[in-house]
């Protein structure tokens, strides 16, 4: 028996159809995403050092003027500079008979035992709570003294 050689047809030659070529589209996209990437964070690492620098100014400068505020509060607020004002106002001390004394037993801001609420006070007094827990515990502070 005879073997005959037949001509095999030619493939197509496309870069898709051979494995070869998609290998090496594979790869050069994947290094053409690495290179976007790169140059996506170091741009966004740029923007951000930018705005860090920004703030750091900013921390700067407020810092400055709440340095100049407290100088001039101070200077403000000193005794020489409080009675040069009273002193301008016409203003003096309080004469002894004006002065009362309340005893502390009616000026309690809350009673000693709570009252339990209901319905609406309760809800009402837990928001306030929630939204001011510093004016609660100011006024605590202030009926121990």
């Amino acid at each position: 028996m005879k073997v005959r050689n037949v001509p095999v047809p030619p493939k197509p030659a496309s870069i898709l159809g051979r494995r070869d070529g998609v290998h090496w589209v594979l790869i050069f996209s994947l290094l053409l995403a690495a290179a976007f990437i790169e140059v996506w964070e170091s741009t966004a690492v740029s923007q951000l050092s930018i705005q860090i620098d920004k703030l750091r100014a900013q921390v700067k400068d407020t810092d400055a003027r709440t340095s100049f505020l407290d100088a001039r509060a101070a200077e403000e607020g000193s005794r020489v500079r409080l009675a040069a004002i009273a002193k301008r106002l016409d203003l003096r001390p309080a004469d002894p008979g004006q002065i009362v004394m309340i005893p502390p037993s009616l000026v309690a801001l809350s009673p000693t035992t709570p009252v339990p609420q209901t319905g609406l006070a309760a809800v009402g007094s837990r928001l306030n709570d929630f939204f001011v827990p510093a004016a609660r515990a100011r006024a605590a502070s202030e009926t121990q003294d």
